[in-house]
């Protein structure tokens, strides 16, 4: 370095900059043409090199530009004015717009997370930490160096808030659902080279022609004026997202109590009979059903634990997610989304209870012993809502999910960061992924781990619902009164993806062993041998204690996943694997290895399979119509495409959606609605 700032000579920049432009493109080319990496990832790093390769030059021509033009933004004392105004726009956009958009779709996912109960916590910690990142540092470095610099930094900073603009408003991006938990997407990040060329192009042109704003006396004003009005507007549509907040979380402080996940011990919650009978269903939420061979071939000794089971590989869910695949699952038939829209007078929310209750209030009527836990969206609120089980005395309602994590942790000896320092963390690089052209986000996105090397951040999500399948035989009591009981239980394990600790798939912070079969590098896979490894423990138990012959299980998901085989079945324009939920059936008295079945069935067979033989011709308390599986004699509608208004409870059916029937797997058996 000393060497080379004593050389006299115009040229030892250009000679500098060459040397390194020509490394840049060497890095470039050989990454795309030589690496036998990722083809989306060599393609994209090498973009991001030919672009290194040309700053330098582009940073000088845009530095000597000002010398030759006499009356611009560069001589008027509000340099600094607008270069505040510039970075001020990106900290609105990172700091408070894209966060409380974030927070205001789903405030109520944001409330009551570990101390913090307002999700307001997180659009502060967001707010200050953008502040730093993009206003008060960039101050410090501004007033670090000289003017010829300083003008460099105010072209660079109206750029950046050009493409942050951009970014979120133009180029926002198809990645589907977000998980407010996680910040997971549902389609994950990942764009074309195309799309990446494109968008470059556009934010460098669009930056460049709104740059020369600066440089033309009549148009420099109008960046002080535009940018006043990107945050005036940004800032407005903050407060009334934060207001948006405030109102919904004051309606679920109302009915919301917080689950005490500082336990001490752990005691029975789930009281089962040796002499009478037992009824349990489980809902493993987004269980994959053509999972079952592999892990079963993996671990032999599970045809013992699941003595007696019945598999259903040809089975159909009515949508890909919960919300509308898990009330055909509790409520049957006239809980598919097609029937949904049926009875206008009711709403939704008072038919997805209905759908809810409908099993616990049945047998608790017939004198069963009810327990019931963590079934999804009580009340269409996203937090627990148990209030919906008061009006009947014969049903306990109880949270598991995430309230044995701590205790796990502790006895384990596993250290993970909590899920509100996550959120403190990622929200932000949420807000950085938006802001950011195409080529980047990929990066940043980093599979969902936000740019962090942290494992824990997904295993704390796992475990949430991996430490009740592990504590099941300590949450569990036989008792030898002879009482029917009902167990109804939801776990969301196997929705939480992790790499876990072959070969008993135990969570771990170091994974030595993944295993060797076809799909040991398969995090949902994983989650999926986990939580019927944990569940064949508690089969044991049962046995142990007198109590598994006597007792029949339903093991269930409201959907399946799409992300096995990432296969479409020929002729199809969707994965059928994402409408293939798990379905096992172990009845009374059954014993033997795991069979296969493949008769048609579909996750609303589910109360009618619970109740056979124990409730003589039950019928829906709620509507007065029995509760059967005759409407598998014609085509069944699976919502595709359509969707459910929360207050109209209409638009369930779009041309999109189809009919099945028969062989799920085969697509003639697959018959448009619009057709």
């Amino acid at each position: 370095k000393h060497i080379y700032f004593k050389i006299d000579s115009k040229l030892k920049i250009p000679v500098l900059l060459g040397i390194v432009s020509v490394l840049c493109f060497g890095v470039s080319y050989y990454i795309r043409n030589v690496h036998n990496g990722d083809a989306t990832l060599r393609a994209i790093l090498g973009i991001m090199f030919n672009i290194l390769a040309l700053l330098p030059w582009a940073a000088i021509l845009i530095s000597r530009l000002p010398r030759r033009l006499p009356h611009t933004a560069f001589s008027d004392k509000g340099m600094f004015l607008r270069f505040v105004l510039s970075c001020a726009v990106l900290w609105v956009t990172s700091g408070l717009f894209l966060p409380s958009m974030l927070l205001a779709s789903s405030p109520q996912e944001f409330s009551f997370i570990d101390a913090f109960a307002s999700p307001n916590v997180f659009i502060f910690f967001t707010s200050v930490q953008a502040f730093g990142l993009f206003v008060f540092w960039p101050c410090c470095l501004y007033f670090l160096f000289p003017i010829r610099i300083k003008k460099i930094f105010l072209i660079l900073a109206f750029a950046l808030s050009i493409c942050a603009l951009a970014g979120i408003f133009i180029f926002n991006g198809s990645y589907g659902y977000i998980s407010p938990v996680n910040l997971k997407f549902e389609n994950g990040v990942e764009h074309t080279i195309k799309e990446i060329f494109f968008n470059t192009a556009f934010l460098a042109g669009l930056s460049l022609i709104l740059s020369v704003c600066f440089f033309i006396k009549k148009l420099y004003k109008c960046v002080l004026y535009s940018t006043l009005l990107c945050i005036f507007s940004l800032s407005i549509l903050s407060l009334r997202n934060i207001y948006v907040m405030h109102s919904e979380f004051q309606k679920l402080s109302l009915t919301y109590k917080k689950s005490n996940t500082d336990i001490t011990e752990i005691t029975p919650i789930f009281q089962l009979s040796k002499t009478g009978k037992n009824t349990i269903v489980i809902m493993l939420d987004r269980a994959v059903n053509v999972f079952i061979p592999a892990i079963f071939d993996e671990n032999p000794a599970l045809n013992e634990k699941f003595s007696g089971f019945v598999r259903y590989p040809n089975t159909v869910s009515f949508h890909k997610w919960t919300r509308l695949g898990a009330p055909p699952l509790f409520g049957g038939y006239e809980y598919t989304p097609l029937e949904l829209v049926r009875r206008p007078n009711v709403s939704i929310v008072q038919k997805h209870n209905d759908a809810l209750l409908l099993m616990p209030r049945i047998f608790s009527e017939a004198g069963f012993a009810v327990t019931v836990t963590d079934q999804p969206y009580q009340n269409y609120s996203e937090k627990p809502d148990l209030s919906i089980y008061e009006p009947y005395s014969g049903v306990s309602a109880y949270t598991t999910d995430s309230v044995y994590t701590n205790y796990w942790l502790k006895e384990h000896g596993l250290s993970l960061p909590s899920q509100s320092d996550m959120l403190k963390r990622n929200i932000l690089w949420y807000s950085l992924l938006k802001i950011s052209p195409l080529a980047l986000r990929q990066s940043i996105y980093l599979s969902g781990n936000w740019c962090s090397p942290l494992f824990g951040q997904q295993l704390l999500r796992t475990i949430n619902g991996y430490a009740v399948l592990d504590y099941l035989p300590r949450l569990t009591a036989c008792t030898a009164q002879a009482e029917n009981t009902t167990l109804i239980m939801v776990n969301y394990t196997t929705h939480e993806p992790s790499l876990l600790q072959y070969p008993e798939y135990r969570p771990s912070i170091n994974i030595s062993n993944y295993g060797s079969g076809p799909f040991s590098k398969s995090n949902l896979y994983h989650v999926n041998a986990a939580a019927l490894n944990r569940l064949g423990e508690w089969f044991d138990f049962l046995k142990s204690n007198n109590v598994y012959n006597n007792t029949r299980i339903i093991i269930a998901a409201d959907h399946g996943a799409g992300f096995v085989f990432e296969k479409e079945v020929p002729g199809l324009p969707f994965i059928v694997e994402q409408y293939n939920p798990l379905f096992l059936v172990k009845d009374f008295n059954r014993s033997g290895s795991l069979k296969t079945d493949t008769t048609f069935m579909t996750n609303a067979d589910v109360p009618a399979i619970a109740f056979a033989e124990q409730i003589e011709n039950p019928v829906n308390p709620f509507t007065g119509k029995p509760v059967t599986t005759d409407d598998k004699s014609r085509p069944l509608l699976v919502s595709i495409e359509g969707s459910i208004h929360i207050n109209t409870a209409n638009e369930a059916v779009s041309e999109g959606d189809y009919y099945v029937h028969g062989n799920i797997f085969d697509a003639a058996n697959w018959t448009k609605a619009g057709q």
